[in-house]
């Protein structure tokens, strides 16, 4: 069994989270049945007893996570979990209450507050990654370290789950206007993208025609 991880990022023109997570569970129903050669609407979907949705007899994982407009898809012929977040001003006083000591010291290493917020949302998306691999939310505590002084654990260990590795980058993207109605890009956005699985042996950032959304690759 392959340990490679294709990741697929692309933007939604709507930014409503129910338009979101439509187009991103329609991508997803779409590139299983293009790798697959099934009829799409064969595919059938299910969900764990702890909520992590899967695709019934299709010899393929897949993972979701979106920030905003902006949608990550990861596929793998192992069980994946991936969290996007967009780099944003946060309340880091919630490091004190959801991270560990290891990763507060992490975190405080950062020369200023542009450093933090990234180191930030590394750890957090981490730790959801790590999560949903497992296919736990929240619910299943964050009282794990994903980082070290020194950096970014490239293992995860908790007392609940298995172990995993852990794979992260930052990802240049654009945001949409909205108001206008058009395409018309008002900013620059940096997200934070974190996968999770048993054993990561590459990441593959690819695109192809199955969606007609903006995609955007660092």
């Amino acid at each position: 069994m392959s340990n490679d991880i294709t990741v697929y990022l692309f933007q939604t023109a709507s930014q409503q989270p129910k338009d979101v997570s439509q187009a991103a569970h329609s991508f997803v129903r779409r590139h299983i049945a293009q790798i697959t050669d099934r009829d799409p609407d064969r595919l059938v979907f299910g969900r764990t007893k702890q909520g992590k949705p899967y695709a019934q007899n299709a010899g393929i994982c897949f993972n979701l996570s979106h920030s905003g407009n902006m949608v990550a898809a990861a596929f793998a012929e192992c069980e994946i979990g991936v969290d996007i977040e967009a780099v944003r001003p946060v309340n880091l006083r919630i490091a004190e209450g959801y991270f560990t000591e290891s990763d507060r010291r992490y975190l405080a290493q950062a020369v200023d507050e542009q450093e933090r917020r990234y180191r930030f949302f590394a750890l957090w998306t981490a730790k959801e990654a790590y999560l949903k691999l497992h296919g736990a939310g929240l619910s299943g505590g964050l009282g794990f370290s994903v980082a070290e002084e020194r950096g970014l654990l490239t293992t995860v260990v908790s007392e609940r789950f298995p172990a995993a590795e852990v794979f992260h980058r930052f990802i240049s993207g654009e945001r949409f206007g909205t108001d206008s109605g058009c395409d018309a890009v008002c900013s620059l956005v940096q997200y934070s993208l974190s996968l999770c699985s048993d054993r990561i042996n590459n990441v593959i950032f690819e695109h192809d025609d199955l969606t007609n959304e903006k995609s955007f690759y660092s």
